[in-house]
């Protein structure tokens, strides 16, 4: 675009950022006009598989991501300081048929709340089949916002490829990987921010429970606009 004769040159705005990783206290910079506020939840952990036996496998589900929501709050609903809550990510399950924690909420103020992805669920050793995905997370107050998205099911039948539930993603990762196939192995934890936590799995006579990967921490991120 051509600037025309004139025309008033308009510098950009200062902007503040603030990164929280873990939970504080935002203050309200001076000469702010509104704050763009960015809120991930935790990512759920992922299930543990039991031991097995012959003919038998154990898969376990993945964690469901955090759910996110965003919005532009304007200076003058802001107060000088306004509390952050920033979810920590659900514990994988420790080795056996045992369910994976539940990620931790993240919030600014009372505006967002962004909740934590389900644990996955934790596999005995079975035949066929496989425990659930934890629930993928919501969000409360915000403009825009984004679900978590539901970890998978473990699949698997005894003789047959054998998988653990995959993590759920959320808005800044996407699904972990899926756990191996075919031996016995314990889930993979999440990366970045608010991801689900990867299922353990236990082929037939690997004679070992397995454990659950762990999700990942949510982040709450302020961008004061000056």
């Amino acid at each position: 675009m051509t600037r025309l004769a004139g025309d008033p040159i308009t510098a950009p705005p200062a902007v503040n950022i603030q990164v929280f990783t873990s939970s504080g206290t935002w203050n309200k910079p001076a000469g702010i006009r509104y704050a763009w506020v960015r809120v991930q939840g935790a990512g759920g952990g992922g299930g543990g598989a039991a031991t097995t036996a012959a003919a038998q496998s154990a898969v376990a589900g993945g964690g469901g991501g955090g759910g996110y929501g965003e919005d532009f709050i304007p200076a003058s609903l802001l107060s000088a300081t306004e509390s952050v809550t920033v979810g920590t990510g659900g514990g994988g399950a420790t080795a056996g048929n045992n369910a994976g924690s539940a990620g931790g909420d993240s919030s600014f103020g009372s505006f967002i709340t962004a909740t934590g992805g389900g644990g996955g669920s934790g596999s005995a050793s079975v035949g066929s089949g496989g425990g659930a995905g934890g629930t993928g997370g919501s969000t409360t107050g915000a403009l825009v916002s984004t679900q978590g998205s539901d970890g998978t099911s473990g699949r698997g039948a005894a003789g047959i490829i054998r998988t653990g539930g995959a993590g759920g993603s959320s808005f800044f990762t996407g699904r972990a990987r899926d756990a191996a196939s075919g031996v016995g192995s314990a889930g993979a934890n999440a990366g970045n921010f608010g991801g689900g936590g990867t299922g353990g799995l236990n082929a037939a006579s690997q004679g070992t429970a397995r454990a659950g990967g762990d999700g990942s921490g949510g982040v709450v991120i302020v961008i004061s606009v000056l």
